[in-house]
């Protein structure tokens, strides 16, 4: 497997190739490796807390077998030529970040990672924040490329913070140069886009599927949040996108929730044949619900299938760990709620 990396900017999507042979860390147990990649993430967790960013897997969008780790950012790496650096950090930090993984002969890579990105998108809209949420989007489309999905959350088009979502398709030659589909909210302060993410194939159709969340969508109580799901075909996700017709979407009828806030797929945690996604809405009830909603041959359901919160009981933790056939990721999700 080739390590690489794809970092945004204001506006600016980069991406860049990395090592063959994957993790270092995880495969020679390279302790140098494995401290720098822990800065490496702890650098996107550090922007995430200030900027509104976090990392993700985005599959393999070109021919070469090369999954990728997306890393999203609204911030500008550089002002006058200065770096902007988030809260705390200091100057020999971030040249040390540089000299030991940016620069050639850094872990991660036989060579580093190349100053110059493979793919470059530059949304060319002032505070629009492209580049807010990243993922893969899976195969959407079947072709055999991973496709690229980013938000762009506080976007105007013409409502004030609707929000934008772009997908862009991958192929033989890697990343398209334009969007292939967007999605807008068409509803003012919604942030469409504030959490994005592949869907798995939820109907088993065998494309996969994107998920998008607008944790400020309001339609009946301000600041509830939605989730919304378009399914992937033969010619991809269909028209741009609306709320309107989205394959699936959920509110949660709750002032104040913020459902949406995080999106993704859950796997298949009933081994059923359909993936599954989790929606989080960490303002439910005043404490935070994640809610699972299990997939089938019609889709996903507009009920939760299965939600955690804070204070559940061991018992109703162990039911639902026979209820999900072992699955490691949910039964780690669920010991975090006791």
């Amino acid at each position: 497997m080739r390590l690489s990396t794809v970092w945004f900017r204001v506006g600016t999507a980069f991406s860049a190739p990395g090592r063959e042979g994957g993790f270092v860390a995880d495969r020679e147990g390279d302790m140098k490796a494995r401290l720098l990649f822990r800065l490496f993430l702890m650098v996107s967790m550090m922007f995430a807390a200030s900027a509104g960013f976090l990392p993700a897997r985005a599959g393999q969008p070109s021919a070469e077998s090369a999954p990728r780790l997306a890393v999203g950012g609204i911030f500008s790496a550089t002002q006058g030529g200065v770096p902007v650096l988030p809260e705390g950090a200091s100057v020999e930090w971030w040249q040390a970040v540089q000299e030991n993984i940016l620069q050639p002969g850094g872990p991660g890579s036989i060579d580093g990672l190349p100053p110059a990105p493979n793919w470059s998108y530059q949304s060319n809209i002032w505070n629009g924040t492209f580049g807010y949420s990243v993922a893969s989007a899976g195969d959407v489309n079947g072709d055999g490329y991973d496709d690229v999905i980013v938000g762009a959350p506080y976007l105007e088009n013409p409502l004030m913070m609707e929000g934008r979502v772009y997908v862009f398709m991958g192929s033989a030659s890697g990343l398209n140069t334009t969007p292939a589909w967007v999605a807008e909210s068409n509803v003012e302060q919604a942030m469409l886009g504030s959490s994005v993410g592949t869907a798995g194939n939820v109907n088993g159709d065998g494309y996969d599927d994107i998920i998008v969340g607008a944790y400020t969508y309001s339609n009946g109580q301000q600041g509830e949040g939605a989730a919304f799901v378009w399914f992937g075909s033969a010619t991809g996700l269909g028209p741009n996108g609306t709320p309107a017709n989205a394959d699936w979407y959920v509110e949660s009828n709750q002032e104040n929730a913020l459902l949406g806030w995080s999106v993704g797929t859950a796997g298949d945690v009933n081994n059923d044949g359909y993936d599954d996604v989790i929606v989080g809405a960490p303002g439910y009830n005043n404490k935070g619900v994640a809610f699972v909603y299990y997939g089938s041959a019609s889709g996903l359901p507009t009920t939760p299938s299965w939600t955690a919160q804070p204070g559940m009981s061991i018992a109703t933790v162990t039911t639902i760990s026979s209820s999900v056939q072992g699955n490691t990721a949910i039964r780690k999700s669920m010991k975090a709620f006791h």
